[in-house]
């Protein structure tokens, strides 16, 4: 019947709103209050919704959004079923070096009655002087099955932690402490590697005799809460309590050149060193070192192709190398999981952690192909 627009408030306001879908009236309020268009942030309730679960039955969700000024809100958001009394919210701040994120629920339910169930997760991210960054993750839940049953989250581990971290054009520095609780029913937290602790390094320098120079170093170190000397009902096969550490340091040149008919070499020749600290696991010595030198050859040759305004590259690729030394007598602690793909196939070694390296000599040969259509889209295969 009559609509007010306050420009100086920003606000719109409606006497005898009606809602109509196709011309057939739907629903009524005497007085309903929207935000001007041109607001993004606003004091007041979001567009409810609902929610079908199997196991909490049919719920309404009604959020509502608050400001706390230019620079903070809060989202409150009641869930309400037959089945449950859950208050989800947000709290979110930005500063002037940093951003935080807080989310998280209270619930209680038919499901669990004797519980109050709870769960919050929290990311921060914050610039720091000298080019540093700081970032940290945070997940908590007091019932395993809380976030599954809520539809929350997938995630069969949590992961809560802190990294410093700064990244130049020839330079890398990280460090970080990372803490694990799995919910996964065949695991146990004390069981796993749960404390992972990691600082890393790498500089890179051009010298004047040509190519490229990079130093690094990396310390890793994980803890488990368990004190057991031997092996439980788990899937390894090392025992419950194993701690375990490692420095690597390694040291490598690079270069590249482009040979007649446009091939392209590039070679490489370096030492790694390992060194490795294992404790509660008899299996195993208490420190183990070795080095691995190494070297490898890798040639490309690309061939291009333009027609009717499509590009095509094929690109045959071949690689010699050789790593040397012995393997180590260390837990598989780390390298557990091995994948071979076209991120990989001219590498030295494939294991994801230097607690396991590929030695001895090998020969990588493959093709990469890559089609670009002036359409705007690009296909690529790669074979290996």
């Amino acid at each position: 019947r009559r609509v007010i627009h306050d420009q100086e408030e920003k606000q719109l306001y409606f006497d005898d709103a009606r809602m109509e879908v196709m011309g057939v009236p739907i629903f009524w309020l005497p007085r309903m209050r929207l935000p001007d268009p041109d607001q993004t942030r606003v004091t007041g309730f979001l567009i409810p919704s609902i929610k079908r679960n199997s196991q909490l039955a049919t719920g309404l969700k009604v959020p509502d959004f608050i400001t706390l000024g230019d620079h903070r809100d809060v989202l409150l958001t009641p869930y309400v079923s037959a089945k449950t009394r859950t208050l989800e919210w947000r709290y979110r701040q930005a500063f002037a070096k940093g951003r935080i994120e807080f989310a998280g629920a209270v619930s209680r339910d038919d499901l669990r009655p004797s519980l109050t169930r709870a769960y919050i997760e929290g990311k921060g991210h914050f610039r720091l002087p000298r080019d540093f960054q700081l970032d940290f993750p945070l997940q908590a839940v007091n019932d395993p099955a809380y976030l599954t049953d809520y539809d929350y989250s997938e995630a069969d581990r949590l992961e809560s932690g802190i990294t410093v971290s700064r990244i130049r054009r020839d330079e890398y520095i990280s460090a970080g402490l990372a803490h694990y609780r799995t919910l996964r029913l065949n695991e146990d937290t004390d069981t796993i590697p749960s404390i992972i602790a990691d600082a890393a390094y790498e500089r890179r320098f051009f010298p004047k005799w040509g190519g490229e120079v990079r130093l690094s170093a990396e310390n890793h170190s994980h803890l488990r809460y368990s004190d057991t000397l031997v092996d439980g009902t788990d899937d390894d096969t090392l025992s419950d309590g194993l701690d375990l550490s490692r420095l690597t340091v390694g040291a490598h040149w690079l270069n590249a050149w482009t040979l007649p008919a446009g091939i392209r070499a590039e070679g490489r020749i370096g030492v790694d060193i390992d060194s490795f600290r294992t404790v509660q696991d008899p299996g195993f010595p208490t420190s183990e070192s070795g080095a691995t030198p190494s070297a490898a050859l890798t040639l490309r040759w690309p061939w291009v192709r333009h027609r009717n305004g499509v590009s095509e590259v094929v690109e045959p690729v071949a690689m010699l190398a050789w790593s040397g030394g012995s393997p180590l007598n260390v837990a598989n602690d780390e390298s557990t999981r091995v994948e071979f793909d076209e991120g990989n196939l001219l590498t030295l070694s494939r294991f994801p952690a230097p607690d396991r390296r590929e030695r001895g000599g090998q020969l990588a040969l493959g093709v990469n192909w890559t089609r670009i259509d002036p359409e705007g889209w690009d296909a690529r295969l790669t074979f290996g």
